[in-house]
């Protein structure tokens, strides 16, 4: 399904397998992008007036959800795809960087977050208090001493939809 919102055209439903290129001043230029969209290989030209934003690896790529009563799916970067797409870049253009720095390893830079609701504001005023940081202002604050590198968010309340006004919740992430 298409969307446009002032010039810029979102696909949704697809992952973009290619990127046809050019060179120009030096510069690496995209002039088509290839993606595969529920049973069809699709592509989509490129303006030379337009802009492509290409997400080369992400830390939620391949991701998984669990539950308060089972743990997330162990998955592996091929189930994701921003990591093949880097990865086929990155082959023939230096100039993308090496992906297997990061995604060679998964085990050893596995991230995990979780949400916490809360009933009472106090957790959140008390980290406002000693962080500077307001929900939904500040950035990641870190607990220097844990061994998992936790470090909490407090987001900008309600963080969900339809969240009562009596709950706060914030966003705590760790790296293994």
């Amino acid at each position: 399904m298409w969307r446009e919102f002032e010039c810029v055209r979102i696909l949704t439903g697809c992952t973009v397998t290619d990127l046809e290129h050019k060179t120009a001043d030096g510069k690496f230029v995209v002039t088509a992008i290839q993606c595969q969209r529920l049973d069809s290989l699709d592509r989509i030209a490129v303006r030379d007036c337009d802009y492509v934003f290409v997400p080369n690896g992400s830390m939620t790529d391949a991701s998984s959800l669990g539950s308060m009563t089972s743990a997330p799916e162990q998955r592996v970067k091929q189930v994701g795809g921003d990591w093949s797409l880097w990865e086929k870049l990155a082959e023939d253009h230096p100039q993308f960087g090496n992906p297997a720095v990061f995604n060679s390893s998964v085990a050893q830079s596995n991230w995990e977050s979780f949400t916490v609701t809360l009933k009472t504001p106090t957790f959140f005023e008390t980290m406002s208090q000693l962080s500077g940081n307001e929900a939904g202002t500040g950035g990641l604050v870190t607990f220097k001493d844990s061994n998992w590198l936790m470090s909490i968010v407090l987001a900008h309340q309600p963080h969900f939809p339809k969240q009562p006004a009596n709950q706060f919740s914030a966003l705590l992430k760790a790296f293994r």
